[in-house]
């Protein structure tokens, strides 16, 4: 079984994926695009996507790689507007770049984005003191809108404070398959600095350590963000454990994206978006950052990993024979 995972790596080392990075400048009023070679220590490509007057102030930005769709937030238009994408020949880009952003949720100021894996899309209000929730039924199939925007009756209020507590003036926002999570921006050392909360139970706070959180990016097991002195700590996203202080060595954190292959990209306001490994089972401090672009006032991220045609013809049928293979030794053992 080892030799043939080992094959299977050095069969897609020739044709390795590649990450695009969505990150919001607003200050710039810009949304970039940067084509980052995964687990390269080289710099990435950075391509404007859309610049003011179609954006004026970007802030919260998700993609949802399976509808090839991109959501980003707007604080002085207040909308959060939907960018179908496009990916050909080894690059991403608007799916219509002569296209005004679609409105995809009218009227709302929020400054954080996340899609899960089922495309429903969740964003913080941090002056209402609550967490939106959208299915991704709103937004049609077609990769444009089923309306001109989501009406009121198809969005639902996640948490909200004073009626759940944990919710103080959130910031960043993720989901995975069973739960949805926020950080909290005022007294996260007593109400929560990271919240977790799963199919309608009280919220639970997986961390306590800073009173301001911003960005928060969820792996299979544990929970990054990013606090308001500069510091990205790590946590088991499932409570239990005290965070680990992982690096002090971006200028001004904000946002943070994981890969879905064991990478963190950070967004850092000082101009830079930097990476670090963060696909261990237990937060673990790296002190060296690994600089991957220039991008002015980098706020908001959203990672997207996609796969050469190299590589889905050799590793994907082989991976999924492998762990077929394995499922059933593993059955056969435990029998």
């Amino acid at each position: 079984m080892v030799t043939r995972l080992v094959l299977l790596l050095v069969t897609g080392l020739a044709a390795v994926p590649t990450n695009y990075l969505f990150v919001t400048s607003p200050q710039q009023g810009t949304l970039s695009v940067v084509k980052h070679a995964a687990g390269d220590p080289g710099g990435g490509t950075v391509t404007t996507l859309l610049e003011a007057p179609a954006l004026e102030a970007p802030m919260g930005v998700a993609v949802d790689r399976q509808r090839m769709r991109l959501f980003v937030s707007d604080l002085t238009k207040k909308n959060i507007y939907m960018l179908p994408l496009s990916h050909t020949a080894g690059r991403v880009a608007l799916a219509d770049p002569s296209a005004k952003p679609r409105v995809a949720v009218e009227g709302v100021e929020t400054r954080w984005l996340a899609v899960d894996l089922d495309g429903n899309l969740m964003y913080s209000e941090e002056v209402l003191n609550r967490i939106m929730f959208v299915p991704v039924t709103a937004f049609g199939t077609s990769g444009f809108l089923a309306g001109a925007s989501v009406s009121g009756s198809m969005t639902t209020v996640l948490a909200e404070a004073p009626k759940e507590p944990g919710v103080s003036n959130p910031g960043d926002v993720a989901g995975d398959v069973r739960a949805v999570y926020w950080t909290n921006k005022l007294d996260g050392q007593t109400v929560g600095s990271v919240m977790r909360v799963e199919n309608n139970t009280a919220p639970l706070a997986i961390a306590r350590n800073a009173d301001k959180v911003y960005g928060l990016a969820v792996t299979p097991t544990l929970a990054f963000f990013s606090d308001g002195n500069g510091d990205i700590f790590g946590s088991g996203k499932y409570g239990g454990s005290d965070a680990v202080l992982v690096t002090s060595a971006a200028a001004s954190p904000r946002g943070l994206a994981y890969d879905g292959d064991g990478s963190i990209y950070v967004a850092d306001k000082g101009g830079t978006v930097w990476s670090f490994p963060g696909g261990t089972r237990v937060a673990r401090p790296w002190n060296n950052l690994t600089k991957v672009a220039d991008v002015l006032d980098a706020t908001g991220i959203a990672a997207m990993q996609m796969a050469s045609a190299a590589w889905s013809a050799a590793v994907v049928p082989a991976f999924f024979d492998f762990l077929l293979v394995a499922i059933a030794e593993a059955a056969y053992c435990s029998a």
